[in-house]
Formats: structure tokens, sequence, C-alpha cells
């Protein structure tokens, strides 16, 4: 993969004589400008003023230990800078005054650091405080700063725990806001809710969304949609209507009836997700469309869902016979001469006016069998039997 590197050639120091970068984490961390090569700026008190967490790494690229340090950094800044989630930004400084822009672009192509590092950045000039290198610098919106360093810094780390080491101390930034996505002041870079999500009083009264077929066969189909409820826009009803291709009249689905407030001003509202739709004729192109009613009396104009096409009717089994090798038995043979199916059900009931079918194999005889037995008739009596096959192996 290749990486994108921004080398920073110059830097600008806004010297606030009160304010010093300490390794010991007191007081408050000075401002830093830095402008790459690109004439991009960035700016520590910006940064800060937008909200952001930003981390400085005081590095050098002739350092063994800061090569060692590299992989949990890119790990820290992957997860919380702006390819993560957003909440920080990584600046590298070059220490070491006898590094080249050459030098330093070869060290981070190498390693594979992809954040920013600016080069020839003296720490006593920025007012930072710097012992061994890397040193790291997380500073907070409201300047307040941590340390964390091989030694003297207020956490002591190592190249196996940085990652982790950087990451408690980025999260450790409380970010109070909405954190409720449907709120109008919803902040995505909230990490605690702190009770303030407001939520607009007026009801868009959108369309519905996301129309899909499930489920179908030679003569059903179940119509999925999704949920258009709100906090703000309850829905009252669905209606959906469907016809064959190239036909001129709609058959009507309803849920949620009827539309409006009952005696009681209540709503009645719905939050069905999905309808079966029974009665299609097999092999055919159907088209259908959706509306939706909201409880504050707004209605949306038709979507239109995806046409479909149910299933050809499942051919039934060929060449069905019986024959009664006892008085009480009677063995059924058939073949798949008309097609291949799933399953078979047989059912069969006495030759009288009013008698009822009863099953012949109980729920099915699946596709590959071809007889099946029926013990308990009662001698000398007639039977009327047939079969019918599904290719779902479901039903339906």
């Amino acid at each position: 993969m290749k990486h994108l590197l921004i080398v920073l050639s110059s830097f600008i120091f806004t010297n606030t004589s009160a304010q010093y970068g300490m390794l010991n984490g007191t007081g408050y961390a000075p401002n830093v400008t830095v402008v790459d090569l690109n004439g991009v700026t960035h700016d520590v008190y910006e940064y800060l003023d937008s909200g952001y967490v930003v981390v400085l790494e005081l590095v050098s690229a002739s350092c063994a230990t800061c090569a060692a340090y590299v992989s949990g950094t890119e790990n820290s800044y992957n997860l919380y800078g702006p390819s993560g989630n957003n909440s920080a930004r990584f600046i590298g400084l070059e220490t070491n005054s006898n590094t080249t822009n050459t030098m330093v672009s070869n060290f981070a192509s190498t390693y594979g650091i992809t954040f920013p590092i600016a080069n020839n950045i003296v720490p006593a000039n920025i007012n930072y405080q710097l012992y061994y290198t890397p040193s790291y610098y997380v500073i907070y919106p409201d300047t307040s700063y941590t340390t964390i360093c091989p030694l003297y810094c207020v956490t002591t780390s190592t190249s196996s725990s940085i990652e982790n080491d950087l990451n408690n101390a980025i999260s450790s930034w409380v970010i109070s806001g909405c954190t409720d996505s449907t709120a109008t002041n919803y902040y995505p870079s909230a990490t605690v809710d702190d009770g303030s999500c407001t939520y607009s009083t007026t009801c868009s009264a959108s369309p519905i969304t996301n129309l899909g077929v499930t489920d179908i066969i030679h003569n059903r189909a179940t119509l999925t949609f999704d949920d258009m409820n709100t906090p703000t826009c309850i829905v009252d009803q669905l209606r959906i209507k469907y016809r064959e291709v190239g036909t001129s009249t709609w058959s009507q689905k309803t849920l949620g009836a009827p539309i409006g407030n009952n005696g009681a001003g209540i709503c009645n509202g719905t939050s069905r997700t999905d309808k079966l739709v029974l009665g299609l004729s097999a092999n055919t192109t159907y088209e259908w469309r959706m509306k939706t009613w909201y409880c504050l009396g707004v209605a949306t104009a038709w979507v239109n869902g995806p046409n479909f096409t149910t299933l050809a009717y499942c051919p039934n089994v060929g060449s069905l016979a019986v024959t009664t090798p006892t008085n009480t038995k009677a063995t059924f043979t058939w073949d798949d001469s008309n097609g291949a199916y799933s399953f078979v059900r047989l059912q069969a009931k006495v030759d009288t006016q009013g008698s009822s079918l009863f099953n012949i194999g109980g729920v099915g005889v699946l596709y590959g069998t071809y007889t099946k037995d029926k013990n308990g008739l009662v001698p000398g009596t007639t039977y009327r039997a047939k079969s019918r096959t599904w290719c779902d192996p479901n039903g339906g």
C-alpha cells in the first residue's frame, strides 16, 4: 500500500512566556503552528478550539526506539485520527537538526508513518521539554495535557504498551453532547450524552424506503419495507397496491386501518415491515407500490417497489398408481416424469359425499422416494386419493 506522507518544512512558534510543555504534565501546553510543503497549516490551538485532542510526538529519524514505537502509534492514529473516529490530530516533530526532509521522508516510508511530520524542530524553541525520544504530549481542548515516554513522563511507556497508552490518554477526554443520531443537534464526536438532545416537532412525512420482495413461490410473495416511525412521525397506515404487469386493475392490501384517530383521539399506527401477499398467479410478473399516511394527517406520494416474477407451477408427480396387497393396505407409487420437485403430499378419503381427507405419509414424502404405504384401511371400502407437490422445501 502506498502511504501519503506530508513532510512539514517550516514552523512558526507563538511564544507564550507563561506556558511550557513539561514532561511531568504540569501547567498548560503552549501553541505550535507548522506549515507543510503543500501550504497546509497545522495550528495546535486551532485543532483544540475545534474540539480535537492533539498528539505531538517528539521523534528522531535516527532513533531505533522511535522506529519500534511506530506500529503502536500508527494503530492509535488510525483509530482516533481522521480515518478513525476523527477525535484526534497527530503531528510528529523531528527534533534532530541534522536530518533532511529526504531523511524524514525515507524514515516515514520505511516504517509506514502516515501522519504529518515536521522537520528540524528544536524542542527548547517551542517551549516543550524533551529527555528521550520518542516523547508524546497528548493535549486536550482546554490546553491541559499528559505525557508519555520511556522515562520521566506522567506515563512510562514501552514499544509494546504505547498503543494502549495513547488510546487511554486520548479516550480519557470526555466529549459531552447529544449522542442520538435522530436528534437535530446530534454531535458525532460526543462520547458521553449530556441530555441536550433536541428533536424536531415537525413531521417530515418521508416516503417509505427500502422496498423489497422475498420468499417468492408460484402463488405468493412477501413484500418488505422499512419502519418509518420516528419520535415526531408516527405511521398511521400503509397501503400496498399490486397488479400483473401490463394490466390496469390494482389489487390492494392495507396495514393499520382505519386512517385517523378513533373517538378517543388515538391514532392506530403500525410498525409492520412486511406483508405476505397470497393468491398470485404462477409464472407472472407483478409491479407494486406503497403509500404512507402519518398520524398528523400527512400522506406521501406513491413509491414504486421492484417488480418480481412468481415461480412456475410445481410439476405434479407422474404415473400415480395404487395397489392393494392386503384388504387393509394400499401401496401408492409414482415417478418424476413431469419434472423435479421438493416433496409430495398424498391425501385420500372414503369415496362418499362429505367424507374428510386424511394424509398419507405425514407432512410429505421427499423427492427421490416414489412409493408410500397406507395401512389401517377398511376392507371392502372404496377410497379416492390425490397428490400435490411443492418445489419450495418450506411448503406454502
